[in-house]
């Protein structure tokens, strides 16, 4: 369910450019892929103190491997990258490894918001007004970003891959409320990284999408991977729903898309 974004600060809170709460934005699935039932958005929010903190803990695991960067479609290849000579069970290791850096003994230290829709039933309401799939994923993990405590304290950031489907539309909303100095655009800013590989905290929302697509398409329940998100959950604050048919309907603005025609190209 998406919860209710807090009252706007007020402008005068707002003047510095410092950095405060950032979250990093990674998806999983493609929505014009008719073969793909779930498309995921994953967001991991903190403060610039616990990034630092924690990636050191993530660079450790990735030395400790002989890697440098984590990408989980990339652990699955078979003939190509870092990943290609490793066992089932060295990947499980690696993965597990990953998610203990997550843990702070502050729980709210790291959050992590991710919705997932399904496309079978996305497709089922689709119209020439229906808002994207993407832009719905959007609107729920920016809803957490709001409703954080930090948030409004100084200007948020929200960072996506470079190329992610998921960013022009925020970038379309945002670029419609800048403008307006009461709006909530103002409160925070989007940034583009060229390469996830260079970006440790992309790397751990890929991580984070892609074990949510992976809770609903593998069979076994219990495969070590179907239960990666659940260990998230287990490590910190996840705030994740699953979008089918009653949800989408009743997601605000679903049948009013009407000026995000030039992001649908």
């Amino acid at each position: 369910m998406m919860t209710t974004s807090p009252p706007l600060p007020h402008p005068a809170r707002a003047v510095t450019i410092r950095i405060v709460l950032e979250m990093y934005l990674d998806g999983s699935g493609k929505s014009d892929d008719p073969q793909c039932r779930f498309l995921t958005l994953a967001g991991v929010m903190a403060e610039e103190t616990v990034w630092n903190e924690w990636a050191a803990r993530w660079r450790k695991v990735l030395d400790e491997y002989g890697v440098e960067y984590s990408h989980m479609r990339e652990l699955f290849q078979r003939d190509k990258g870092p990943f290609r000579d490793w066992d089932n069970e060295r990947k499980r290791r690696f993965v597990r490894g990953l998610l203990q850096t997550l843990n702070f003994k502050d729980r709210m230290s790291m959050v992590c918001t991710s919705l997932t829709i399904d496309l079978d039933d996305y497709r089922k309401l689709a119209r020439p007004d229906t808002k994207p799939a993407e832009g719905v994923c959007v609107d729920f993990c920016l809803s957490h970003f709001f409703a954080h405590p930090r948030f409004g304290h100084e200007i948020g950031e929200v960072v996506f891959d470079s190329g992610e489907r998921f960013e022009r539309y925020l970038t379309a909303g945002w670029t419609v409320h800048k403008s307006k100095s009461d709006s909530w655009a103002s409160y925070y800013r989007i940034v583009k990284r060229p390469d996830m590989k260079n970006v440790l905290q992309i790397e751990a929302a890929d991580l984070l999408a892609w074990a949510a697509n992976r809770r609903y398409t593998q069979v076994s329940p219990d495969n070590f991977w179907r239960r990666v998100m659940d260990m998230s959950i287990i490590g910190m604050p996840r705030y994740h729903a699953i979008y089918g048919e009653t949800e989408l309907m009743k997601h605000p603005g679903f049948f009013e898309w009407r000026d995000g025609t030039s992001v649908r190209k």
